[in-house]
């Protein structure tokens, strides 16, 4: 095993299942920092607290794609429901360039 990395090594709690990960010394650090500074009782605390995170982020990226996709689809309809409360007009407008143009002497 290189100098630079530490292994950790976890078991599941349901299935007896142990995960050997490779983890980077500045990673390492990190969880070190954060044990040290009595925010965690222990490595695996700090490490379950990240993948937390990352699961929790993960989660959200996923839920804010259909949010986006469900608000387009909010509005669309909302848009309609205005429009179709606005009386429509009968008379069609004279765009033409003569009558845009009309009384300028061009």
């Amino acid at each position: 095993m290189p100098p630079y990395q530490a292994l950790i090594q976890l078991i599941a709690a349901d299935q007896e299942q142990a995960m050997t990960l490779n983890i980077p010394s500045d990673y390492e650090s990190v969880l070190n920092e954060a044990v040290n500074s009595g925010a965690f009782a222990n490595q695996e605390e700090a490490l379950r607290h990240a993948l937390e995170l990352l699961a929790k982020e993960r989660k959200s990226s996923v839920r804010s794609t259909a949010t986006i996709a469900d608000d387009a689809d909010e509005w669309a309809m909302r848009f309609r429901a205005w429009a179709a409360n606005h009386p429509s007009v009968p008379v069609l407008v004279d765009d033409s360039r003569e009558s845009i143009y009309e009384g300028r002497g061009l």
